[in-house]
């Protein structure tokens, strides 16, 4: 029984990653440090963290610590003269840091949920 059981749970995996891993814009390696900037009621939390990976629709990061999806966040880079809006989507545990992957917003979707987060605790 437990072969049978065995199988079932590597053919799960397997299909899991097929369905979990399907994007529609390839993703590109990239290095470097990243700031991202979580604003909340009353808060503000600065993370430092180093870019993996980039597409049109996101960008993967690492960071020492996590971020809960569905934070809103703002992303500064010196190195590449940048910034853009995002959401956390996921956040693995690797090791002892973090695996972050967020998809870009637009900076009116950005600003509407940080009203929508103070309008929650008036």
């Amino acid at each position: 029984m437990n072969r049978m059981a065995d199988a079932i749970v590597r053919y799960g995996s397997k299909f899991y990653q097929l369905l979990g891993n399907r994007r529609k814009f390839e993703r590109l390696p990239l290095s470097g440090a990243i700031t991202a900037k979580c604003s909340g009621y009353c808060t503000e939390k600065t993370y430092d963290c180093a870019c993996r990976d980039i597409s049109l629709r996101g960008i993967g990061i690492v960071s020492a610590e996590p971020m809960a999806p569905p934070m809103y966040v703002h992303l500064y880079s010196d190195e590449q003269a940048c910034s853009h809006s995002a959401i956390v989507r996921y956040c693995i545990t690797c090791g002892n840091v973090f695996r972050i992957g967020l998809e870009f917003i637009s900076e009116t979707d950005y600003r509407s949920a940080a009203r929508n987060d103070g309008a929650k605790h008036n």
